[in-house]
């Protein structure tokens, strides 16, 4: 059962409330509202409320819930933002909030270094009445951001770039430890002139087996820029 409920802007919610949460014989006057936050923007995080007290919510339309005064348990998933460097949809959390009557609620996410932060806040006095910060951290969260932040301009051609992209292939951090791939982008950061690539290139080459060798001048040889991103991911899923 829902109604249509007036829009209030500056609580950047929507007009679908939904009412089967009350309790059977409460006076809707003396309610507590828990909105779900809206919005277009691609850049803003988005709680979707999965399930109150154990009951699912349903429809996704209803932003706005009346609540019986009390304790509740809110079940959240974070939404991120399309513009967001993750792998998968974060791990959802309960969070348990003693709700008054009169007072209007708003659930809020937020995705940070790859770990989902859930809190609930009153709309009035912006005050945290129930929070979770998330211990987990999505394990691809790293190389997704590196891979994003430097293989367009390392295919590109900028030595720094390349320079940090065979320092991901040489440390091995969130990727398989890959000296051939290493070898490859400092040869091609040298080539453009970094400095610390021509040292990293020099102790490289003496780590590499002749066979390692002998492919890593293959792959130099045939480079074309374009590939960056889809081999680190390849390198991660390996």
């Amino acid at each position: 059962m829902f109604i249509v409920a007036v829009c209030i802007p500056h609580l950047l919610i929507g007009c679908a409330t939904n009412q089967r949460f009350l309790d059977e014989g409460t006076n809707t006057n003396d309610i507590a509202v828990l909105h779900r936050t809206t919005t277009a923007a691609a850049w803003v995080h988005r709680p979707n409320i999965v399930e109150i007290d154990g009951k699912l919510v349903g429809d996704l339309t209803y932003t706005k819930f009346e609540l019986s005064p009390g304790r509740h348990r809110i079940y959240l998933v974070c939404e991120p933002a399309f513009t967001t460097v993750y792998t998968k949809f974060p791990r959802a959390r309960v969070l348990e909030i003693d709700m008054k009557a009169g007072h209007q609620y708003q659930a809020r996410c937020d995705i940070t270094d790859g770990r989902a932060n859930y809190w609930i806040e009153d709309v009035k006095t912006g005050a945290v009445m129930a929070s979770i910060f998330s211990d987990t951290k999505d394990p691809l969260w790293q190389i997704k951001r590196d891979a994003r932040t430097y293989c367009p301009n390392a295919d590109n051609g900028q030595a720094d770039a390349q320079l940090q992209i065979g320092h991901i292939y040489y440390e091995g951090n969130g990727i398989q430890k890959d000296l051939v791939q290493a070898y490859v982008w400092y040869s091609l950061s040298a080539k453009g002139g970094n400095i610390r690539a021509k040292d990293q290139l020099s102790a490289i080459s003496q780590m590499l087996s002749q066979k390692q060798a002998a492919e890593a001048r293959k792959r130099l040889d045939e480079w074309s820029p374009g590939k960056c991103q889809s081999d680190l991911l390849e390198s991660v899923n390996k």
